[in-house]
């Protein structure tokens, strides 16, 4: 496919479960149709040994994307947020900034780190938030930067423009009372005030509980899936899903792809729900189709009566 896919199925064919979960519930909060300080996207990395990997043991550079030179930008600044953390023993704060164009608006990553109680760098805990920004200019992006590398004790090059911020993360020790710290620094009160109070992690808990609820049959959909188009029904059954639940996911914030939803265009897709137990069933079919294997293909898909999936039944 030409297109980039926000939340691509395909890459969880030999993932666990827990990853998709977590994926999913990141990307629902993050493109919700709400107000910034409800869309930051908590998340916890540790040290372990030479990684720095989620709790899903997934380490931060795996996942990146390596073919644009806006992704060997973004990738760069993830290497640069994991060496500094695993070569960073007393508690300290990272900051990284990725600001809009191509991107329908900015972000921001805080991550804090927790020194190990016995002291070893493995086990370090990185606490981190993923923060949308949606209102500021260039020149603030470049004016706090410029700003965070004063205070801070590491070199770092001259920042003459907005593509030197995205490739680059920002590294403080840690204050005392680092939110009041951060919000001198950076003027975001309502979401400095979410975070104090845990907000984002009781929200995370709910979007981790909502997809949870659809992984079985997302799953089932991707462990059978063999074309672009078996990958992008998974993909579009659990961001409607995840609508259904009550997440107003804005295809319009969709920042690193684009959503499977509007890939699929209003094709076979259409004929999906999903039952309270979890299961499928198609939504305009009459009575009798369902979801099974197509005794044709061999696919999962809907079925009717005689066992045999809509496009297969197109052509005999």
């Amino acid at each position: 496919m030409a297109e980039r896919l926000a939340f691509d199925t395909s890459l969880y064919q030999k993932a666990s479960s827990f990853q998709l979960v977590d994926d999913l519930a990141s990307l629902a909060i993050e493109v919700n149709d709400v107000p910034p300080d409800q869309r930051i996207n908590p998340y916890q990395l540790k040290v372990n040994q030479d990684q720095l990997v989620n709790e899903n043991d997934r380490d931060l550079v795996e996942g990146c994307a390596w073919e644009t030179e806006l992704d060997r930008e973004t990738a760069l600044a993830a290497l640069m947020f994991k060496n500094y953390f695993l070569g960073q023993k007393e508690d300290s704060l990272a900051i990284w900034f990725s600001p809009p164009k191509p991107y329908p608006e900015g972000r921001l990553v805080v991550g804090i780190s927790t020194t190990n109680p016995e002291g070893a760098l493995s086990g370090k805990i990185i606490n981190c938030w993923g923060i949308p920004i949606d209102s500021w200019i260039e020149e603030k992006y470049i004016d706090i930067a410029r700003k965070i590398t004063d205070l801070s004790p590491m070199p770092y090059p001259p920042i003459t423009n907005i593509k030197d911020i995205r490739s680059m993360t920002f590294h403080l020790p840690r204050p005392d009372d680092e939110f009041t710290f951060l919000e001198n620094l950076i003027p975001l009160p309502q979401i400095w005030q979410a975070i104090k109070t845990a907000a984002p992690e009781k929200i995370k808990e709910v979007a981790k509980q909502d997809a949870r609820s659809i992984t079985q049959a997302v799953i089932s959909l991707i462990s059978e899936a063999q074309t672009n188009y078996d990958y992008l029904l998974a993909g579009a059954l659990a961001e409607r899903q995840m609508m259904e639940m009550g997440w107003r996911m804005d295809t319009k914030k969709f920042g690193c792809g684009i959503s499977n939803l509007e890939l699929m265009q209003g094709y076979e897709f259409n004929y999906y729900q999903m039952n309270a137990d979890g299961s499928l069933k198609t939504a305009t079919h009459e009575e009798g189709w369902h979801f099974g294997v197509c005794r044709v293909c061999n696919k999962s898909r809907e079925v009717g009566p005689c066992k045999i999936c809509q496009p297969c039944a197109d052509t005999l």
